[in-house]
């Protein structure tokens, strides 16, 4: 029996393998590896942004993260004692510490030839308990779509020509009552529109509702 991760990996390769070619829309290159080795990982947390981690995923001959990214968690803000954070604009100061450690992983990612795809997940708006329970509360139910606009608009703006990020990963397994309501018909056309007109190179992963399993493409 496969558990919901395997069938998300599964759809994540297939369009992966769909996608998988040299686009030169700017200066830099983003070439996917023709074959996959890879883990999926969540923050990001301080460790991933380390040379100690980065040389294990080398010696297991890892050339792929998903990276689910997150809000900065508040242990993580009063834990965090040393080092400047990226400077950033008021609507991305919910994300400024999992960026700046971002800036470093892709860093390692760049000198340990590992590429990402970075995915967003606890996105402002999208109510945490929403999500588990596949409910909505009809507080943010929607307004998450317009935090993931912006969130998307930076990324793409920041990391186009970023060599080693070669997957944009629109949403992390979509599946609440709004979600699935505006999902394939408003809040993906929207987002592929916007990153679109600052990226055509960086690969777009849509993963369907519910859960981003495979039987989700039947209707999308």
């Amino acid at each position: 029996m496969k558990t919901p991760n395997c069938y998300l990996m599964e759809t994540i390769l297939v369009v992966a393998t769909m996608f998988s070619m040299t686009f030169s829309v700017h200066a830099v290159e983003k070439v996917w590896p023709e074959r996959i080795r890879g883990l999926n990982t969540g923050g990001p947390r301080a460790a991933l942004a380390t040379e100690k981690i980065f040389k294990k995923l080398d010696n297991w001959n890892v050339n792929l993260i998903r990276l689910n990214f997150d809000q900065d968690r508040k242990a993580d803000l009063l834990n965090h004692k040393t080092g400047q954070l990226v400077v950033v604009p008021e609507y991305m100061k919910p994300y400024q510490l999992n960026l700046t450690r971002l800036d470093k992983i892709l860093a390692l990612c760049k000198k340990y030839k590992i590429y990402m795809i970075i995915c967003a997940a606890k996105i402002v708006g999208r109510d945490k308990k929403d999500v588990a329970e596949a409910t909505s509360s009809g507080v943010n139910s929607v307004s998450y779509e317009k935090h993931l606009l912006d969130f998307w608009k930076y990324i793409a703006m920041k990391y186009k020509d970023n060599p080693m990020l070669i997957g944009y990963d629109l949403l992390n397994e979509p599946h609440t009552k709004d979600e699935m309501k505006y999902w394939q018909k408003r809040t993906v056309p929207e987002l592929v529109k916007v990153i679109r007109a600052i990226d055509r190179a960086t690969t777009l992963v849509i993963e369907p509702g519910p859960w981003g399993l495979p039987g989700g493409f039947s209707n999308f």
